[in-house]
């Protein structure tokens, strides 16, 4: 038996709270008889997101034999994130708030109430939130429990936390989504990694399947999305060491962020920031090779008043609202004129990116 179920057995009394997964084992303890949980992921969820969120559902099931459901608003799109949820077996659903009712407890990874990346609304608010971004929003300090580690580079760098603490080994789908999940967090261009990732990353490798994350991570592409590769790069421009892609409308929002690790290996450059529009909504994401940048500042300053946005160090992303009366391709314009203005190189001429040069030293 885990040793969850073992401390919460004993004598029916509350178990001594010495972790965050203790303090969760509580919560959860005294929801048991309903049996019911649903873990939220953030809208369009990314590897890190559905691989916590199916960390957590195999956790609580193993541990205290409740059962989840996985749901998340929007879509998921991209090659590698649907072969994850394919190869992995990840059972998870669009939205439903008809249902919300139906649980008694909501969680949701990756995100935190208040944020507008999320579908939480007065159907369904959330009592659990785990999350490694910034800022804690003051939404999240009212819940029964709450996870918020930013010195983690990663939600399920936290998850695999708690499968240590319950002395639970993942099984080789769940171990394999969850290293996934950290390494497009943490583990490309350059991002930053912290100590705890990379032992979170050293124990679950134990428990991959190696042709798993092969698949997923070397998926076929359709003839479709290497025509929007292509356009984007025909839409690129470059300043000196900036390269941006306005992409107009896009038919699936993490295209956006794609993109944007994409042109970012193109020599010389120190940042990519691009951005779209989809469902009402301009949509961008930036990267950098800079050290001593801040994209998850920068992301939210561009952002703040009007929309949502969050990040790291090296990679961040956002959106903003639009009015009725307001139109896409303008509003990308400004939002591009103010990203160059706050890293400046607002003064800088524009160019294809065919031919380059190295770029100037500064």
């Amino acid at each position: 038996m885990p040793n969850c179920e073992k401390r919460l057995s004993l004598n029916q009394q509350t178990p001594a709270v010495k972790t965050k997964w203790d303090e969760l084992c509580v919560l959860l303890a005294k929801h048991r008889p309903r049996r019911r949980l649903l873990i939220m992921t953030h809208n369009n969820p990314d590897p890190d997101a559905i691989s916590a969120a199916a960390g957590l559902k195999y956790l609580v099931w193993r541990s205290m034999r409740i059962h989840s459901t996985i749901q998340y608003g929007g879509i998921i799109s991209r090659a590698e994130n649907v072969q994850m949820v394919k190869h992995c077996r990840i059972d998870i659903r669009t939205i439903n708030p008809a249902q919300a009712s139906r649980y008694s407890l909501v969680a949701i990874v990756d995100s935190q109430p208040g944020a507008r990346n999320n579908s939480l609304s007065k159907k369904i608010k959330a009592q659990i939130a785990i999350d490694h971004h910034v800022p804690l929003r003051k939404e999240t300090l009212r819940l029964p429990f709450h996870d918020v580690r930013n010195d983690h580079g990663s939600t399920c760098t936290i998850i695999t936390g708690y499968f240590q603490h319950a002395g639970v080994e993942p099984d080789r789908r769940i171990a394999t989504a969850m290293y996934y999940g950290i390494l497009t967090d943490v583990g490309d261009i350059g991002r930053d990694k912290h100590a705890i990732d990379i032992r979170a990353m050293q124990w679950l490798h134990r428990f991959i399947s190696e042709r798993t994350l092969m698949k997923i991570t070397h998926p076929r592409m359709s003839a479709a999305h290497l025509n929007s590769i292509a356009d984007a790069i025909k839409q690129a421009v470059v300043y000196r060491d900036v390269i941006i892609s306005d992409l107009g409308e896009v038919a699936r929002p993490d295209t956006i962020s794609e993109l944007a690790d994409f042109l970012l290996k193109l020599e010389g450059m120190r940042w990519s920031f691009t951005c779209g529009h989809y469902n009402g909504k301009i949509m961008f994401s930036m990267r950098t090779s800079q050290n001593n940048r801040n994209a998850g500042q920068l992301a939210y300053r561009l952002s703040k008043g009007r929309g949502d946005a969050g990040g790291h160090q090296r990679f961040a992303g956002g959106m903003i609202t639009l009015n009725k009366n307001q139109l896409p391709h303008e509003q990308c314009s400004a939002l591009i004129e103010r990203f160059l203005k706050l890293i400046g190189r607002q003064d800088l001429p524009c160019r294809p990116i065919s031919p380059l040069k190295p770029p100037e030293q500064e």
